[in-house]
């Protein structure tokens, strides 16, 4: 499992230079480095939303939900 989710983490960083070029190459020069900003802003985005999450799910579940797993989805 570990090896598989570097893999994974490898592969996603990967991408982010070619989805970077793309941006840039599809948009106009007035308004290139906003498009291209969306990029990094929306992952700094998802970090805070994550982390939201987390915060609220430690909030609300029980300290046996969190050991068990029972409890946090309805059977």
């Amino acid at each position: 499992m570990i090896v598989a989710r570097l893999v994974q983490g490898f592969a996603i960083g990967g991408e982010m230079g070619s989805a970077t070029a793309m941006l840039m190459e599809y948009a106009d020069e007035r308004s290139r480095g906003f498009y291209t900003s969306w990029q990094t802003a929306s992952q700094g985005i998802a970090a805070v939303f994550a982390a939201l999450v987390a915060l609220t799910l430690s909030h609300t579940l029980s300290p046996a939900a969190w050991s068990t797993g029972a409890g946090a989805w309805p059977s």
